[in-house]
């Protein structure tokens, strides 16, 4: 299923007026494509940069990514930490996050990322407070769940990314499934939480922005 609702010949002039990947992180985008059965999961360069961008401008001491996958996102983000901050990666698919920890291991950044394997519901309540980034990329049908675990642990100012918020486009659909149900539902209470301003763009799938008061 095509993963943005621009045109195809939009959305390749915006991937082409956005900075490409470096050699390194091609080489996890070409591991995505030939060795998982889910390629279109990945970020990619186009989303890849937009995470990159953000993570640089907050300057974050302490992120957090629900939903690991290859760790293409996880490097982005890790590339706007402070020299000291650390990013937490929650994966739950055990064997996937043990064949990610060998593409990343010549990353630079794998020296301020924990790859953890369990479930976010589970891990989220034991991390500490003051969390600068998050970027939820994970079960779409606990996106919700997720919101409303993470929030009480952002730092004022923190900001949280969602990704696939627009689930190819079928949130404009009447008649909705459960998982795009879930997802407009979330759309419809984060315009409403008076603890959050927001911004929701449609970069590929849908990327809704969130900055705590």
């Amino acid at each position: 299923m095509k993963n943005t609702l621009l045109s195809p010949t939009l959305e390749s002039y915006c991937k082409d007026h956005s900075s490409p990947d470096d050699n390194q992180l091609d080489t996890v985008v070409r591991y995505t494509h030939t060795q998982t059965r889910q390629p279109q999961m990945i970020s990619g360069p186009w989303q890849g940069t937009f995470l990159q961008m953000i993570s640089e401008m907050v300057k974050p001491n302490y992120i957090v990514e629900l939903g690991t996958f290859t760790g293409y996102s996880a490097i982005r983000l890790a590339r706007g930490l402070t020299p000291n901050g650390k990013l937490i990666s929650i994966e739950s698919n055990a064997e996937r996050l043990h064949s990610t920890r060998l593409l990343l291991k010549d990353f630079l950044e794998m020296k301020n990322i924990s790859l953890i394997q369990g479930s976010a519901l589970d891990i989220i309540p034991t991390l500490e407070d003051g969390i600068d980034l998050v970027f939820i990329d994970a079960k779409k049908d606990e996106y919700q769940a997720y919101y409303d675990a993470i929030i009480p642990k952002m730092q004022s100012g923190g900001i949280i990314l969602i990704d696939n918020i627009l689930w190819y486009g079928k949130v404009l659909k009447e008649e909705k499934d459960p998982v795009t149900n879930h997802l407009d539902q979330l759309n419809k209470l984060i315009t409403q939480d008076s603890r959050v301003t927001n911004c929701l763009m449609p970069i590929r799938d849908g990327v809704m922005m969130v900055r705590v008061l």
